[in-house]
C-alpha cells in the first residue's frame, strides 16, 4: 500500500520547476544561487537535485516583492507627500 499521495503538492521545488515558477532557465537559478548566496532562497542537495524549500521560494518573493515599487506603494517616490514651504 503506497501511502504517498500524488495530490498532494511537494513542500520542495526542484531546480527546474523553480526556473518554471519564475521564468527563467535552469543555469540562471544555478548561476544565481552560487553567486548571491546570502540574498537567495536557502536549498540543499538531495543526491545530485537541489531542492529548495517551498516556504523559503516564498518568503523570498514575497522579500523582493516589498522592496519594488512595483508592488509596494509606500517605496515609490510618486506617492511621497508634498511638502510644503511656509510663508516667509
Amino acid at each position: 500500500m503506497n501511502t504517498n499521495s500524488t495530490d498532494e503538492p511537494s513542500p520542495y521545488l526542484t531546480v527546474r520547476q523553480l526556473a518554471k515558477r519564475w521564468h527563467t532557465t535552469e543555469n540562471a537559478i544555478y548561476t544565481a544561487r552560487s553567486r548571491r548566496r546570502g540574498t537567495y532562497p536557502k536549498g540543499f542537495r538531495r543526491g545530485r537535485l537541489v531542492l529548495f524549500p517551498l516556504s523559503e521560494v516564498e518568503a523570498h518573493e514575497r522579500a523582493e516583492q516589498a522592496a519594488d515599487d512595483r508592488f509596494n506603494p509606500e517605496l515609490d517616490p510618486t506617492n511621497a507627500p508634498i511638502e510644503t514651504r511656509p510663508a516667509a
